[in-house]
């Protein structure tokens, strides 16, 4: 089932964390997946697009991973896409490996990132 944050939670310790796209279909205009990127001011946000092109994957961070990034799917313009979408199972392990799961570390490596999904949560929440 879906959690409230999106992810697929078979139970407490099985979820997902990372979201597959595989692109079944080319001839189509538009329908990018565009991702937003927070400055490292915080003061802005900057977006990329990832174009669909048949036979490529794009695989991202979702749901309440520290690096998710704010993402949409774009409208298409013309024509049919089709993807293939899958999620990337997670199962807790009985002994936590610290060198896989150090979330300050991340947090460390990439401030802004982090820094930038909260002030999207809290714009979500005032507005």
């Amino acid at each position: 089932y879906l959690d409230a944050s999106g992810q697929v939670a078979l139970d407490s310790s099985r979820r997902s964390l990372l979201t597959v796209l595989v692109y079944l279909t080319g001839g189509f205009c538009g329908g990018q997946t565009r991702f937003w990127v927070p400055g490292r001011d915080l003061e802005d946000f900057q977006y990329f697009s990832i174009r669909p092109v048949l036979g490529n994957a794009l695989l991202f961070f979702h749901g309440c991973h520290p690096l998710s990034p704010i993402h949409e799917g774009c409208s298409l313009t013309e024509g049919t896409k089709y993807v293939l979408r899958g999620d990337v199972l997670y199962t807790r392990g009985a002994v936590e490996d610290r060198s896989c799961s150090d979330f300050r570390a991340r947090v460390r490596r990439w401030p802004h990132v982090y820094a930038g999904r909260l002030k999207w949560e809290r714009i979500g929440r005032e507005g």
